[in-house]
């Protein structure tokens, strides 16, 4: 396979000459501008060179250097422009006269000290694939892995997976190969070597030899890789490159014949007789150094496909499949993206086309080709496709690929057998939470030795980010590894219909552990996502405290603001209130949990632990209001306690959210387990009163059950004007969040549970102004503006109101957050650049139209308004007409309202009032009692 070094510098060569290459690999900068580069760059280069016109050859030197990635990384500036004086000219023409890459230059530019050596980033590769399991992340014992293999296999994916491929095989051409599409740590090389003990397998590893060296596993078969290489360097098109491939199954069909006529015949035991044997590696080896060898001498060469199917039929005879059976003999082709970067010749097919080309022949018969990757590319045949004369024909009878990998399988999570009465200490051991998720965190867990958690950690930061360190994660200008940290954390939702959203997941399920669930029958785009995992979610909180500094304090926002524009507009811009609202309670968290964790190291703190509920608050709310919120009372009675006294023993325990999809995520049963597995949740999109649900323990020393849990219920808004509180203050019974007393989710009879307290959290984030603009809906508005004065001079003519409380059976503690800056949010950084960040996030517009937002400051908008580029209500627009209800003042009028925090009391909250005849509005009374 191609060193990185020759990858670059193959790139680079045709880039640099106009040529059409693709996308870049890594490496290359996605973002680099060209123009101005001459298009004979490298025939310049070697000109000047051989004239020794150094100063005419440096600025095409900065060129190479400036399209590097920045994970590359530079000498300072002073030694570049020493190391390039020193540099030898005359050596390096000598050696790239004839050459058709820029590899030597590179090589030249590292000899050089002018970049640092391709081998200190992982060894001569850029990060590319996750499944290299990082020895530069920490992880040196890379034996675990081997352990891992040979450990029991849980679960029945390899028998669902052999279901599948049953039920997908068809006559056409492409209905016997399908991909397999997961990202790393999945077990998809596991999961098809446990199937190899339910049908015949040929298993072939094609890895980069070098990703061993690196911690990759199972070990490739260098010997396969070596010879696709070798028929990648002699084929000139697609045809030779067929061809090869039939001359190739033709021996590997005729070699595994032989093979099954070593092995001791055994009744229903041949697929695990062959599994083992190909299992020990002086085995597997000498299997594919002889067909490898055959292939060389050329010794049998076939003159058309028609000898590969012969000798598969004669294997599947030997195999004697059972009758009735669809499948008798499965190959799968492991790390096949590596097919995708052989390109044919000066074509832009690839190796991998090729193959699948040549299979597609064998159809008609009893086998199965599986392709397994990270990478989605694969999830389309597309030069088959396109070579048909109908590719959409086509294209709809290719099998769709499977992704359904192992998760949550760890034999702790089998068979229900979670269960309410673990204790608080107990969810808190890391062992605990590498028991959910993707089988890689157990794995590593029990194969590893010493510090394991340590190693565990650094091991997830590395997979997540794809980088070698997390804070090249500010320097790096590929924002996806940004964007993979924020998904994890945030549970962010795409556009779906948008490229931009098709190519960013696609990057992200092969380079960040983006969870792939779906891909569709059209092959066009695939359903993933980050579903719950404690430990890939520690890993991003330990990104974001590494990254957080005197010069970045708020981390998340400046991420979030900086990911590219194709990322921005992926995202689904109607969610942009909910996603700043879940940074600022992540950042209370995390503030908290450090407050509780004094002697822990730096960037080392275990936010799986949690943290008391009033340290999260106090994190939370500015100071200011401290005593305001800790001292409120229940809305909903006349007498209650204080949050401080009702929540002191209270815990709160979240890394992440996750999504519901219906209205269980908002009861009690699902808090306590959200909380076992250290998430709060998101509401389902037609819920109207509830956006988030954070699960709160009540007596974090009883054990964690439905009936210790409560919650806080949030709502968040965008509204200028705030909203009625009576209406968004978060009715716990009404949503049915507490079960009743006979209710089949089992509250307890004890009368404490029945009435267990909980908080409502309204976060008005919509900034104040001080113009504000015309909104939609203005009728009501005016009209009604003289009778709420009436009714506010009822209220001083009448004096104090008799009211008749509604009860509930839970008390409700409400919160009312306005705004969004330092002055509501104690865990909101003082600094312009914070604020800034904040309103660039939620960039809250005009509701009539952008244009007026877009007008420079200090100019009078009036006269836009005068030109009528809309008509709405008020004198700006109407001034040439008198009337009193279109020249109403008030739509333009100045806004009052603060940043500040308030709470609820059962004066201000559902109420029924006795009061004269007359409507009248409870929210006019402001409430906060301190």
């Amino acid at each position: 396979m191609a060193s990185q070094k020759e990858i670059l510098g193959h790139y680079l060569y045709n880039w640099f000459l106009g040529n059409n290459v693709g996308d870049p690999p890594k490496g290359i900068r996605k973002d680099y501008n060209l123009k101005g580069c001459s298009h004979s760059y490298w025939s310049d280069i070697v000109s000047v060179l051989q004239h020794l016109q150094i100063y005419i050859a440096r600025p095409k030197i900065d060129a190479v250097i400036g399209c590097l990635e920045p994970q590359i990384p530079l000498s300072d500036f002073k030694s570049r422009i020493e190391n390039l004086d020193n540099i030898d000219w005359g050596a390096l023409v000598a050696v790239i006269i004839e050459t058709t890459d820029l590899s030597p230059l590179l090589q030249l530019l590292v000899a050089s000290g002018l970049i640092c050596d391709l081998c200190t980033i992982v060894k001569e590769r850029i990060i590319k694939d996750p499944d290299e399991l990082a020895a530069h992340a920490g992880v040196d014992d890379n034996e675990w892995i081997s352990q891992a293999w040979e450990s029991t296999y849980y679960g029945e994916h390899h028998k669902n997976l052999l279901e599948n491929i049953t039920q997908c095989m068809g006559r056409s051409p492409y209905e016997h190969m399908a991909a397999i599409i997961q990202s790393s740590g999945f077990g998809k090389s596991r999961t098809v070597d446990e199937m190899a003990t339910l049908v015949a397998t040929i298993p072939m590893n094609i890895r980069d030899a070098q990703e061993s060296n690196e911690g990759a596993y199972p070990p490739p078969d260098e010997n396969i890789t070596e010879l696709f290489k070798f028929i990648n360097s002699k084929v000139q098109n697609i045809d030779g490159a067929v061809h090869a491939f039939h001359q190739f199954f033709t021996i590997l069909f005729r070699k595994f014949a032989k093979k099954v006529d070593t092995l001791p015949q055994s009744n229903g035991g041949l697929p695990v007789l062959l599994r083992n044997d190909l299992a020990n590696p002086e085995s597997r080896e000498l299997f594919y150094e002889t067909v490898c060898e055959e292939y060389r001498s050329r010794a049998y060469v076939t003159e058309n496909f028609k000898h590969a199917i012969k000798e598969l039929c004669g294997l599947i005879e030997k195999i004697s499949p059972a009758e009735g059976d669809l499948i008798s003999l499965v190959l799968y082709v492991d790390e096949a993206h590596t097919l995708t970067e052989l390109k044919i010749g000066t074509t832009d097919s690839t190796l991998y086309d090729a193959m699948v080309k040549a299979a597609s022949e064998y159809h008609n018969h009893q086998f199965f080709i599986l392709f397994l990757s990270t990478s989605s590319e694969l999830r389309r045949l597309v030069s088959p496709a396109k070579a048909s004369r109908s590719a959409q024909k086509v294209a709809n009878k290719v099998v769709a690929p499977f992704t359904e990998m192992p998760f949550d399988c760890h034999p702790e999570l089998q068979d229900h057998n979670i269960k309410p009465n673990l204790l608080l200490k107990d969810i808190q051991e890391h062992r605990f939470i590498t028991h959910f998720g993707r089988p890689l965190w157990a794995s590593a867990f029990l194969g590893h030795n010493g510090d394991r958690e340590t190693q565990i950690r650094k091991l997830a930061v590395t997979k997540l980010t794809g980088l070698p360190r997390a804070s090249a994660i500010l320097e790096n200008s590929n924002r996806t590894p940004t964007l993979a940290v924020l998904d994890t954390l945030l549970n962010l939702e795409y556009s779906p219909a948008k490229i931009q959203t098709r190519k960013l997941i696609d990057e992200m399920v092969a380079d960040n552990m983006r969870t792939a669930f779906s891909v569709p029958t059209d092959h066009t785009s695939m359903y993933s996502g980050y579903p719950s995992e404690p430990v890939l979610a520690e890993a991003a909180l330990d990104t974001i405290q590494m990254i957080t500094s005197p010069s970045c304090q708020e981390p998340m926002a400046r991420l979030y603001n900086e990911l590219s524009d194709d990322a921005k507009e992926a995202l689904d811009v109607g969610q942009r209130g909910e996603n700043v609202a879940k940074i600022i309670l992540l950042r209370a968290y995390m503030a908290a949990v450090k407050q509780e964790s004094p002697d822990s190291i730096k960037n080392d703190y275990s936010w799986r632990n949690g943290c008391s509920l009033i340290t999260f608050l106090k994190q939370l709310t500015a100071t200011t209001y401290h005593r305001t919120v800790m001292k409120s009372r229940p809305d909903t009675e006349v007498e209650g306690k204080c949050l401080d006294e009702a929540f002191e023993n209270a815990w709160v325990r979240f890394t992440h959210f996750a999504r519901g999809t219906d209205d269980s995520a908002m009861t009690t049963s699902m808090a306590w387990v959200a909380f076992v597995r250290g998430m709060a949740m998101i509401g389902w999109p037609a819920q109207d009163s509830v956006d988030l649900h954070i699960p709160v323990l009540l007596h974090k020393d009883e054990p964690i059950t439905e009936g210790n849990m409560s919650g806080i219920l949030v709502q968040v808004k965008l509204r200028r004007v705030r909203s009625k509180r009576s209406a968004v203050a978060v009715d716990a019974d009404q949503l049915g969040y507490f079960p009743g007393p006979s209710n089949l989710r089992g509250s307890s009879p004890d009368e404490t549970y029945k009435s267990r307290p909980y908080i409502s959290l309204v976060m008005e984030l919509s900034k104040p102004v001080t113009e504000k603009l015309p909104p939609s809906l203005v009728v009501n508005v005016t009209d009604n503006r003289k009778k709420v004065e009436s009714e506010k001079q009822i209220q001083k003519t009448h004096g104090p109101l008799k009211m008749h409380y509604s009860r509930t059976s839970h008390p409700r503690y409400s919160l009312f957050f306005y705004g969004r800056s330092h002055r509501v949010y104690g865990c909101i950084p003082d600094d312009q650049s914070t604020q800034d960040a904040y309103n660039t996030l939620l960039n809250i517009g005009a509701v009539a139209s952008s244009m007026i937002n877009a007008l420079p400051e200090g100019r009078d908008r009036k006269y836009i308004y005068q030109m009528k580029p809309f008509w709405t209500i008020g004198k700006d627009c109407f001034h040439w007409v008198e009337d009193e209800f279109l020249n109403d003042p008030a739509s333009t009028g100045v806004e009052e309202e603060s940043e500040e925090v308030l709470i609820g009391d059962n004066t201000s909250m559902d109420v029924d009032v006795d009061q004269p005849e007359g409507p009248f509005s409870t929210d006019l009374m402001d409430v906060s009692n301190n």
